[in-house]
């Protein structure tokens, strides 16, 4: 299994969160007259399971720092002396990193963590 699966798995509140953004987002994407209702209400009926999920944050993290964004977890990744890092909501991590892409993903698991105990503790 994938870091990323393991991932969503560890934290179910925010992939249900993250598969409802990523539905929103395709669904969007089909405001486009000439795309016929019945396939707008199969994709709406059939959720995007967390195997393509993983696969699109795999490939590109930072995909989820608009969705973060909108929950109130901000994201910025540094780079300086020829070492990246990051910071969520203003405080940086202690961690570096040998490229963006590294300290995008150390960002995300932080942010899966604290969105997941955000909905477990407040009951969203």
């Amino acid at each position: 299994m994938s870091k990323t699966l393991e991932l969503l798995k560890e934290h179910p509140e925010t992939t249900k969160l993250i598969q409802a953004w990523y539905m929103d987002k395709m669904l969007e994407s089909f405001k486009d007259e000439s795309v016929p209702s019945d396939f707008k209400e199969m994709m709406r009926a059939t959720p995007i399971d967390e195997d393509k999920i993983g696969k699109m944050i795999d490939g590109a993290p930072r995909l989820l720092f608009d969705f973060f964004d909108e929950n109130e977890i901000i994201i910025e990744t540094v780079h300086n002396g020829g070492k990246w890092w990051y910071s969520i909501n203003g405080a940086s991590t202690p961690n570096f990193f040998s490229s963006r892409k590294e300290a995008e993903y150390g960002s995300i698991e932080e942010a899966f963590q604290l969105l997941n105990d955000k909905i477990v503790n407040s009951d969203l």
